[in-house]
């Protein structure tokens, strides 16, 4: 409406009105002009950016290529590496024990009984004996020695989680032990069988011998103690008896008393 006013005041010769009708025929192309500039710079740095992202793309994926060749084969030797440190209590745990079991299970997938066994030495031998041992005193000896706050935070929660492994383990044993108590026979085979194996994972190398030694600066018998404290008490959860300290762990543990004495968890 004001732009046919203006040119209807223009067609009257109003000069006021010929120089509005002016302004806006300029700035109307200019606002052209700058919008077509505007949109071809973008295009040209559209065009740039998916340039160099492919470039990019391209670059990642021969370098994740290359990695990957490379990992391959450097896992390779550094797997073999450690193999040939492991000590037998190692293979007798996870391929003996670990390896075995779960071979019989994807053979008989359906034999509940087998699975008992099978989470006996996951989560009750392996997780509840070896790993929550490890974590405890390895986590102790950081926070006594002020090391690592980052690893000590993460490794914590590490801990934490595997505690919640043990408990989905430990619920499962006690819900299949309910439902036929032979299977607790089974439990306590498995326990009695593989611990005793287990335990001397503890063992450094550098140990003469495997009843007593001193690890990240913990006397064996509190680590062994710790062990089988622990044992115990989901065992009894199950309703069972552990069996005795002299016929699970290589060597003597402390009693509580002594642990708390020494500074020790318990």
């Amino acid at each position: 409406m004001a732009i046919a006013a203006n040119v209807s005041c223009h067609q009257e010769g109003d000069p006021v009105a010929v120089g509005i009708l002016i302004f806006f025929l300029v700035l109307g192309g200019g606002i052209g002009l700058f919008t077509l500039k505007v949109r071809r710079d973008m295009r040209r740095e559209d065009e740039e950016w998916a340039r160099k992202q492919r470039e990019l793309e391209a670059r990642a994926k021969a370098i994740e290529e290359e990695a990957r060749e490379l990992e391959a084969d450097d896992l390779r030797g550094r797997m073999l590496e450690v193999q040939s440190l492991m000590l037998p209590a190692w293979f007798d745990t996870f391929d003996n024990g670990l390896r075995d079991v779960a071979n019989r299970i994807k053979a008989r997938p359906d034999d509940l009984d087998l699975f008992v066994e099978g989470i006996t030495v996951y989560h009750l031998v392996i997780e509840g004996v070896l790993a929550t041992t490890g974590q405890r005193m390895i986590l102790k000896y950081t926070e006594d020695h002020g090391l690592y706050p980052g690893f000590q935070k993460g490794f914590s929660l590490v801990e934490q989680d595997e505690h919640r492994h043990i408990a989905f383990g430990v619920r499962f044993l006690r819900d299949a032990i309910a439902d036929d108590p032979r299977r607790g026979d089974t439990v306590q085979r498995t326990v009695a069988e593989l611990v005793p194996k287990a335990a001397h994972v503890f063992c450094p190398p550098y140990a003469d011998d495997p009843r007593e030694f001193v690890s990240y600066g913990y006397h064996s018998s509190h680590i062994y103690g710790y062990a089988y404290r622990k044992l115990k008490r989901r065992m009894k959860v199950l309703g069972l008896e552990a069996p005795p300290p002299e016929e699970l762990m290589p060597g003597p543990i402390a009693s509580p008393e002594e642990a708390r004495a020494a500074g020790m968890p318990v």
